[in-house]
């Protein structure tokens, strides 16, 4: 089976599990990781994980009585798990310059549902697509440095026993997936300072300006551990790599913030998400009418 139908069938499943086993309106969901970087692997050895973002539609009531906008990882009964958001909260993470969620403007696997605000969703989502240049250079220096809190929290990690990890981290002493993204978020980096600021995020997703032999090298971190010792030097020295390239791009290059862009991507969050909610009342209301419509026959 192709790649991107095996990806697509999978994120299907979580769709309809989602309208089975919860009501939230779903409008779409994205996957994240190492399918959009070209590290995925499924062999007797090793299997990718499929990992996928799932993003809702606040109810009316969510907006008037609920400040806490939902976000919660959902088990499904196969042990895998779904990230659901409010969609506003992805408004907010794209405004901090979250690496995880630039990544989302970039994959090429997204799943629409069919049976909610489908046309809206598609419309939504292709301006953001047309957008996710600028935003990914809407404030270089807070992207920079977000990368940077992720290479500590990746380090930090490296020798932290995990739930999911903990057989390979009896073997081996570490995390090797933690290693794994340990360095490729410092090439990142690298690249980003390199080109004295300018973020080509497709480009950093997919490491386009490595070699085949060094994307390879970075791959078998996590598929093909190494000895702890020497991951232990490595991490460290992809951690003060990275540290030097920040400062040195921080200080060399005035990096200033584009709030053109800010504006218009809040103007389309807000335009989405109130035309979505307009919708749902106008429906619920019509229902309602219906139902009463239909109890009045009744008792006729």
């Amino acid at each position: 089976m192709a790649k991107k139908q095996m990806v697509l069938n999978e994120m299907k499943k979580k769709m309809n599990w989602l309208k089975e086993n919860t009501d939230y309106h779903v409008a779409f969901m994205c996957l994240q990781g190492s399918q959009n970087y070209g590290f995925d692997e499924y062999t007797d050895d090793y299997s990718s994980d499929f990992d996928v973002k799932c993003f809702i539609i606040p109810t009316l009531k969510d907006l008037l009585e609920r400040p806490n906008m939902i976000s919660k990882e959902l088990v499904m009964n196969d042990k895998s798990h779904i990230e659901v958001k409010d969609i506003r909260l992805l408004g907010n993470l794209l405004y901090k310059m979250n690496p995880t969620y630039l990544e989302l403007l970039y994959t090429p696997y997204f799943y629409v549902n069919k049976e909610y605000q489908r046309v809206r969703t598609l419309l939504f989502l292709k301006s953001l697509k047309e957008m996710r240049d600028d935003i990914s250079n809407r404030d270089v220096k807070r992207f920079v440095k977000s990368m940077q809190g992720f290479i500590y929290e990746k380090r930090k990690g490296l020798e932290k026993r995990t739930d999911s990890g903990q057989e390979i981290f009896d073997i081996y002493k570490y995390n090797p997936k933690q290693l794994h993204h340990l360095a490729r978020l410092s090439e990142m980096v690298s690249e980003v300072a390199r080109l004295d600021g300018k973020v080509n995020f497709e480009s950093l997703m997919n490491l386009d300006f490595l070699s085949i032999k060094e994307k390879n090298k970075i791959k078998k971190y996590k598929t093909a551990p190494i000895e702890y010792s020497e991951a232990i030097y490595l991490a460290d020295t992809y951690v003060k790599k990275a540290e030097c390239e920040i400062n040195k791009l921080l200080e060399n290059n005035s990096l200033t913030v584009n709030d053109i862009t800010l504006d218009k991507l809040n103007s389309l969050f807000e335009d989405y998400v109130s035309d979505c909610v307009k919708i749902d009342v106008i429906k619920s209301i019509q229902k309602t009418n219906q139902e009463k419509k239909g109890a009045k026959a009744d008792s006729i």
